[in-house]
């Protein structure tokens, strides 16, 4: 008989709810301009933008996703200011439950970054960093 299968849980979700659901977060950022995939041209700015990065499964149960978390557009304070929040709120994970999963843990991998996407025009205040996060169903 084979093995049952084991689907974890959307560790995009999981993040995205965690943070729309903290009121530290909303008070720097509306929770729609929390995004898992680029907004279309002509989006108002700042928006945090979350990205899967890949990660490991210490078990069929436990998932260690990584993140990389882009806040973009606005002042640089600005920018700053949320991602510090961002990274506080990540920190903070201590066994969170949302709807998608349990976010058990979290520590930053690679701090805050200032990387200004100089391409755009205007230029966009950017600030750039990744995360690993404990989570299971």
């Amino acid at each position: 008989m084979p093995n049952p299968l084991y689907v974890g849980p959307d560790a995009l979700l999981a993040l995205l709810q965690y943070l729309r659901s903290l009121p530290e977060v909303a008070a720097v950022i509306p929770d729609n301009k929390i995004v898992t995939s680029i907004p279309p041209t002509g989006t108002e700015y700042p928006y945090v933008l979350i990205g899967l990065g890949g990660g490991s499964g210490t078990t069929l149960a436990v998932e260690k996703p990584v993140y990389q978390i882009d806040v973009m557009g606005g002042s640089k304070e600005q920018c700053g200011l949320i991602a510090r929040t961002i990274k506080a709120a990540i920190l903070a994970i201590a066994n969170d439950t949302v709807d998608e999963a349990v976010l058990s843990s979290g520590v930053c991998e690679v701090g805050l970054t200032w990387l200004p996407d100089t391409l755009a025009v205007p230029p966009l205040s950017r600030y750039t960093s990744r995360y690993r996060v404990t989570l299971h169903k």
